[in-house]
């Protein structure tokens, strides 16, 4: 049984974090599993992959992996046509701890980087980064060459649900676009075509900022049509509420803008 038929089965039941598994998990797990301790600082301290069956059937009692899994069945992340290969937890980091770890995979598959998000809504600190570390691209091992367009977000959740979506991991109202690693990563990605898809630009007035600063930069943008804009903030937010594990890329397409009429377009935007 794979982790997302796993997903599944929680999914179709009637959840509640607090009381999985009655049994459930019984038989699963043959063999106690080594715990991973990573030769580098790649991720934070004995990660747990929430994406490996035999790991969560070996913590199927702990309430913080629950926590986690129940976090991403919610946010509908753990179908998601774009998601990384795995997600992860800790239990022993100090920094870390019980957070959901997101993992920046390069092009290679190794991860480059990675944010954890506090999954309780008990922490002021939604999200923290690695300590020391130097934000790289979010999901480029996930990217397909073949294809004619990447798709530039804010959030790591949103890219999850496009084909060749990648992200940032946030954005200023500066004119500077991305880290140096960043930049040296985009800088290799020559034959595609890049569109950015920034949050609801009707509901974050640093977004409509971002996205006038990129036109002016002769960027391709993506304009939320206002029936969308006005109901989600971010792609995530769509996928939720439509209960889709894949948003079409054609959609963006037809509400993509540049230049100067996507200044004036984006100018109607109140």
């Amino acid at each position: 049984m794979t982790s997302y038929e796993i997903f599944d089965e929680i999914r179709s039941n009637d959840y509640d974090y607090l009381d999985l598994g009655g049994g459930y998990f019984e038989n699963k797990v043959k063999d106690i599993i080594e715990e991973i301790v990573p030769e580098d600082d790649s991720l934070p301290k004995d990660p747990i992959d929430l994406c490996d069956p035999q790991q969560i059937g070996y913590y199927r009692n702990n309430l913080v992996v629950k926590t986690c899994l129940h976090y991403l069945i919610n946010r509908n992340l753990y179908k998601a046509i774009n998601r990384p290969k795995s997600w992860f937890t800790s239990l022993k980091d100090k920094i870390h701890y019980g957070r959901l770890i997101i993992p920046y995979y390069d092009e290679k598959q190794k991860i480059a980087y990675y944010q954890s998000r506090d999954v309780t809504g008990t922490s002021n600190i939604r999200y923290l980064s690695k300590l020391n570390g130097v934000k790289s691209v979010f999901n480029l091992g996930n990217l397909d060459y073949n294809k004619e367009n990447y798709y530039i977000f804010e959030g790591p959740f949103d890219s999850c649900f496009v084909k060749n979506g990648l992200a940032i991991g946030g954005i200023t109202t500066s004119r500077t676009l991305f880290s140096g690693i960043q930049e040296e990563q985009l800088d290799k990605i020559l034959l595609l075509n890049r569109i950015w898809v920034l949050d609801s630009q009707y509901q974050d007035e640093a977004a409509r900022e971002k996205s006038r600063i990129l036109l002016e930069e002769n960027e391709q943008v993506f304009l939320w049509p206002k029936e969308y804009g006005e109901k989600y903030k971010d792609f995530n937010d769509i996928a939720i509420a439509k209960k889709l594990k894949e948003i079409s890329e054609s959609f963006i397409l037809e509400n993509t803008v540049s230049g100067i009429s996507g200044l004036i377009k984006l100018a109607q935007i109140k």
